[in-house]
């Protein structure tokens, strides 16, 4: 066995054995070279992937803020025709207090119409009655 391991070290030590192992190690460095060119394509190709990914999540962003902000505008809409209501209610009722108060003077003034034409009549009669005398 010893011979066989000194025959082993000597044939490594001689130049055929280095070519073999020269042989060896160009094949690793090689298909090694293979595996750090795929991984490096591997890994564009997820770097393009993530910077599409921050995009859309960018734009989508974008689309949530303009929708928040077209939610803002309208909530503020809708209390702007709140107000707005509240203001055409007290409308209406001042409208509704004053058609009363018209139509109240409306009615005094029809009393006193009645009240002025018997007042016209009355004196009518009471100057005929003196005229007559």
């Amino acid at each position: 066995e010893i011979v066989n391991l000194q025959n082993l070290n000597s044939s490594m030590n001689d130049d055929g054995g280095d070519d073999i192992i020269q042989g060896n190690l160009e094949k690793e460095l090689t298909e090694a070279k293979k595996d750090v060119e795929q991984l490096t394509g591997d890994l564009r190709e997820k770097q393009l992937t993530i910077m599409k990914l921050h995009q859309e999540l960018h734009e989508a962003s974008e689309e949530v803020m303009d929708k928040s902000g077209i939610v803002r505008q309208l909530e503020a809409l809708v209390e702007n025709l709140k107000h707005d209501k509240e203001i055409m209610r007290e409308e209406q009722m001042n409208y509704e207090t004053t058609t009363e108060e018209v139509l109240d003077q409306l009615r005094t003034l029809k009393v006193r119409n009645n009240q002025m034409e018997e007042l016209v009549k009355s004196l009518e009669l009471d100057g005929r009655h003196r005229n007559v005398k």
